[in-house]
């Protein structure tokens, strides 16, 4: 089977272990790991943070360690730990320590950027445009207490536009997502600005890679400028012509290539949504893959592409390192 050609450069900081001694160790090492990873290897920019005392949008990264990103806040009102970034995109990410229990956090973006501190800065920061996409009501790093945790980073290294991280305890994929630019292909789209975000509550599955959105669960989801018009968009594989129930991708061995191997489909992007119907584009070096069967960490060719979850979602990995997928 011929691979896809990568279209992007990476830069991949994989099998980075957490060793378990607490579930808010955990939670704390992995929010830590992530804002480390998007401003040291993303080149993102720090635009606030709060330790869980003080807290600004000062361009301030006080973060300094794990432990100041420890302070967990039950809900909005409460003192918690948080960090706002900015990617190539213009686009803010916003982590949040926040949640009943120690595994949960609180995850969203700003398209726009406009996200501004409480009136008590220790407080969760608020946007008009806030896109939420984990809220406390899922589980982030798993309960469980005890096992080692372990993440995966992706990074475009060229654009700065295209980032992924995830983490795995045991067999269950707990978090999965990206802000990034898409590849257009259409010259009657009009791009203005396109950046998307996904997560995954309780793993990548085979619905993931073909269904739409819906906040703490599976699926994928870019917004798109049109004319100076916002619309949302989701992603289906394989798709040529949008259809909600596309079902193109199975655990069967393709008989084009001799019964050898699994079919890898590129995500492309559609819209039912009226002026914006229709295929708009594609996802760079995202593939859906083998649907049944498929062992999270299985690659494709000499560790060049990666099996996320169960089945369904392909990214590229290092082409040297094994995948540990714990």
């Amino acid at each position: 089977m011929t691979l896809p050609t990568k279209l992007l450069t990476w830069t991949h900081s994989v099998n980075q272990r957490v060793t378990f001694v607490s579930v808010l160790q955990c939670t704390q090492d992995l929010l830590f790991a992530y804002k480390q990873f998007a401003k040291n290897t993303h080149s993102a920019t720090i635009t606030g943070s709060c330790d869980g005392t003080t807290g600004a949008k000062d361009g301030v990264d006080r973060w300094a360690t794990a432990a100041n990103a420890g302070t967990r806040g039950a809900a909005a009102g409460n003192a918690q730990s948080w960090v706002i970034w900015k990617d190539a995109n213009n686009v803010e990410t916003l982590l949040c320590f926040q949640g009943a229990t120690d595994d949960r956090v609180r995850i969203s973006y700003s398209p726009g950027a406009l996200f501004v501190v409480a009136g008590t800065p220790n407080q969760q920061p608020t946007a008009t445009d806030e896109v939420v996409v984990c809220t406390t009501a899922v589980s982030w790093t798993d309960i469980t207490a005890s096992g080692d945790r372990v993440w995966h980073g992706w990074s475009d290294s060229t654009k700065k536009n295209l980032m992924f991280v995830m983490a795995r305890q045991s067999v269950t994929t707990h978090w999965w997502g990206v802000v990034e630019a898409t590849k257009e292909v259409d010259a009657a789209v009009t791009w203005n600005g396109v950046y998307g975000i996904m997560f995954s509550g309780v793993g990548l599955t085979a619905t993931s890679a073909l269904f739409t959105y819906s906040v703490n669960a599976s699926a994928r989801r870019t917004r798109v400028v049109i004319g100076g018009t916002p619309f949302t968009i989701d992603a289906v594989g394989g798709m040529e012509m949008y259809n909600s129930t596309v079902n193109s991708i199975s655990d069967a061995l393709p008989e084009l290539q001799g019964g050898v191997g699994y079919p890898i489909i590129p995500m492309k992007l559609g819209s039912t949504t009226v002026s914006a119907k229709g295929r708009l584009g594609f996802q760079k070096d995202i593939y859906a893959g083998r649907m049944a069967g498929a062992n999270p960490g299985d690659v494709y060719g000499t560790n060049d592409w990666v099996t996320l979850g169960a089945a369904g979602w392909v990214l590229p990995w290092n082409g040297t390192t094994v995948p540990v997928w714990l």
